[in-house]
């Protein structure tokens, strides 16, 4: 989590804490609560791939790859798992996935009901992503 305050008389930024998990619009002092969404959807996509969705050489080329929104998706991901994601790491926060609409996900209901048969073809998520979620520290 990120406090972000604008310096008095500066166009700077004084962030407190990690800069990875901020919304764009929190960048430009304009925020809600969808921020949040951001920051959770930036937080699932790290601990399902063990990596950031955006890096830079420093905080100014992290805020611009931020800023655009683009990031890669993981082939490993679903469809399902892709939506959520790119509905929750989306640049506007009005066009943003809600909190409601999350828990609603086809991708959070449909995973939270364990498998009780044992069909090979039948897989709730991939290999990839558990041992991503195994090898997690921190």
């Amino acid at each position: 989590m990120a406090i972000v305050r604008k310096k008095e008389g500066k166009s700077e930024m004084d962030i407190a804490g990690t800069p990875y998990y901020i919304a764009p619009e929190v960048l430009s002092y304009t925020y809600g609560k969808e921020c949040d969404i951001w920051s959770l959807g930036v937080c699932i996509y790290q601990l399902l791939t063990s990596k950031m969705p955006f890096n830079g050489r420093d905080q100014d080329g992290l805020f611009k790859k931020i800023k655009s929104g683009k990031f890669d998706m993981p082939e490993s991901f679903s469809p399902d798992l892709k939506d959520l994601i790119s509905r929750m790491i989306e640049v506007n926060p009005k066009k943003r996935i809600t909190a409601d609409e999350i828990v609603n996900h086809v991708w959070m209901t449909k995973n939270l009901h364990q498998c009780d048969h044992n069909d090979d073809d039948h897989h709730h998520h991939s290999e990839e992503i558990v041992n991503n979620l195994k090898k997690y520290r921190g």
